[in-house]
């Protein structure tokens, strides 16, 4: 009896053994194939904002952490993006998912930056229009069609802008909801209205939210943006003060954030 237990574990160690070492080989390159989707985002290491490219394989591959491996080189005619692969991760995040990677191009000055992009040994060009208010992204004429736009356009927040989620520890708070957004207003946080769109940090559809964190983005409850021109600190403190009743998580175009509950 005992024997055949042992054998039993032996087998499912064995197996188990071969499932995580088929995703666990460090610097395994795949061939990038398929079609990879782009996406314009933005984020503020360092308290500076600074553009970047989302990709993203549009197949899955049998681990959540496949990434994209990329060059990118600033160059006097231009920016140069060569994706390489795919490379596989050391530690497999056991769900499907797609290749992912953020191409930080950094700070960029108002203008038209051209792009030249290099997939799987073919060259295209595009060009990048950087502006006060909106950044676009032309790729109209590109080869290879395998590289895809989830839109061409990404609207530009102002620097006095903020947003964040709210929702409530429990299901019968003590407190309303309504009352820390009083609170917001009164303390100079003006209101603002957004259409869909993708505004760099955050995406709005139609029917929800998508935060951005460079690879990852996420759906969170009760989104709001707003303006406010004082101090970020201000927004931490009255966050913390319904710390007991809700969980609240704010952001700004500097890169500040502040969870409540941490």
């Amino acid at each position: 009896m005992y024997r055949m237990f042992f054998i039993i574990i032996m087998q499912i160690s064995f197996l188990l053994a071969l499932s995580l070492a088929a995703c666990q080989k460090d610097d395994e390159m795949h061939d990038l194939d398929g079609v990879v989707l782009l996406e314009i985002r933005e984020h503020a290491p360092d308290g500076e904002r600074k553009l970047g490219l989302y990709a993203e394989t549009k197949d899955g591959y049998p681990c959540l952490n496949f990434l994209i491996d990329y060059e990118l080189t600033h160059a006097s005619d231009g920016i140069h993006l060569h994706f390489l692969g795919v490379k596989a991760p050391t530690f497999c995040l056991t769900a499907l998912g797609p290749a992912k990677a953020f191409v930080d191009f950094g700070k960029l000055d108002h203008g038209v930056h051209q792009l030249q992009f290099q997939l799987n040994k073919e060259h295209s060009d595009g060009s990048l229009l950087v502006s006060e208010t909106l950044v676009e992204l032309d790729i109209a004429h590109m080869q290879p069609a395998s590289l895809k736009l989830k839109d061409y356009e990404m609207r530009r927040l102002q620097d006095n802008h903020a947003w964040g989620y709210i929702h409530a520890k429990s299901t019968k708070p003590d407190k309303e909801m309504a009352a820390f957004f009083d609170d917001l207003w009164e303390i100079g946080a003006e209101k603002e209205s957004l259409d869909p769109g993708n505004y760099g940090f955050f995406r709005i559809t139609k029917d929800d939210w998508y935060f951005f964190e460079q690879k990852q983005q996420y759906r969170p409850q009760n989104p709001f943006v707003f303006q406010f021109d004082e101090a970020f600190d201000h927004l931490c403190v009255l966050a913390d003060d319904y710390s007991e009743h809700f969980v609240i998580v704010l952001y700004d175009t500097q890169g500040h954030y502040h969870h409540n509950q941490q």
